[in-house]
């Protein structure tokens, strides 16, 4: 991706799009990584939601693809794919994801 658009503010498609906080945690480490000065802002935004999503994929759409050029769409998915709706296994990874969010809060150093 050119430079001037890799700076750009993405528009960001999260999947599951019911996965609020997942959404909001890529938004928060667009914020994070653009403010280290990273210069592959989407593969830094990528690591950084692992911490609290291991299986996070981040991908930047082809400018080829683009219905507004010079719009920028990333599509952030929490389990590396798209996955049929399943409230069973979302309860769970959601539960795990907030056991795994406190144990990291704990570890932090202040």
């Amino acid at each position: 991706m050119p430079a001037d658009l890799s700076r750009r503010t993405p528009s960001i498609r999260a999947f599951p799009a019911a996965d609020r906080a997942f959404a909001e945690a890529v938004r928060r480490a667009v914020d994070e990584a653009r403010a280290s000065g990273a210069t592959d802002l989407s593969g830094t935004t990528q690591q950084i939601v692992r911490f609290l999503y291991p299986n996070t994929t981040i991908v930047v759409q082809e400018a080829m693809a683009q219905l507004i050029p010079g719009q920028v769409n990333w599509y952030a998915y929490r389990d590396g794919r798209l996955r049929t709706t399943d409230e069973r296994r979302d309860r769970l990874l959601n539960r795990a994801n907030d056991d795994i969010g406190a144990r990291a809060a704990l570890n932090r150093e202040p």
